[in-house]
């Protein structure tokens, strides 16, 4: 599996690299599947790490589709933690994080991808197969979580927004992108906000009206 460094980039021209420059990240395609998530403080983009971890990205990638989401808020916020959203009890202090958005949990997978800032990974209880509907964004590194939980995806784009969320902060709507689709609107200047590009990737040759 070929891996990448992964720097702070405008568009084509490198500005600086993050903290994590030497961190490991799954060579993308032009075809693998990119989360936008719009909420109410501002949208950042997933880059989901399919070649990795098929089925937990299936399944997100079908909860996101059926709009599940959509409406949502983050329950938890732990500042230089992570956030957390995907509970549908998330407005009631009680009950939130105890639930699941999904039709049933799904099985443990690869765990051998690390909690860098922007990391995305699924939430669980104490057994392992517990996984479901919920999903955390790392807020900077977390290394000792690394291998107890499945990293599916990287926040690509919007790290500014997700450190802006509070908890009651509401995912608005999700759509699925490629990450073709997502190169090629941050060169139209579309994404309103400064992206974080995998550079060691070849440039992708899209085709006519791609």
């Amino acid at each position: 599996m070929k891996r990448l460094l992964i720097c702070t980039v405008l568009l084509a021209a490198t500005i600086s690299c993050s903290e994590e420059a030497g961190a490991l990240v799954p060579l993308p395609t032009e075809a693998t599947p990119v989360v936008l998530v719009d909420t109410d403080v501002g949208n950042f983009y997933i880059l989901l790490h399919d070649s990795v971890n098929p089925d937990t990205v299936e399944n997100f990638v079908a909860l996101v589709e059926a709009g599940t989401y959509d409406g949502i808020g983050f329950h938890r916020v732990e500042k230089g933690h992570v956030i957390q959203a995907g509970c549908p009890y998330w407005n009631e202090k009680s009950r939130a994080g105890t639930g699941n958005l999904a039709d049933a949990y799904i099985s443990f997978e690869n765990a051998t991808l690390q909690h860098i800032e922007g990391a995305v990974g699924m939430a669980r209880s104490r057994e392992l197969d517990s996984a479901g509907s919920q999903f955390y964004v790392c807020l900077a590194p977390r290394p000792h979580l690394d291998g107890d939980y499945v990293v599916f995806g990287q926040v690509i784009a919007g790290m500014e927004v997700v450190h802006g969320v509070e908890v009651g902060t509401i995912i608005e709507h999700t759509e699925i992108l490629t990450y073709g689709e997502f190169l090629e609107k941050a060169k139209l200047g579309g994404l309103g906000i400064r992206p974080v590009v995998i550079v060691e990737l070849p440039v992708l040759e899209l085709g006519p009206g791609g």
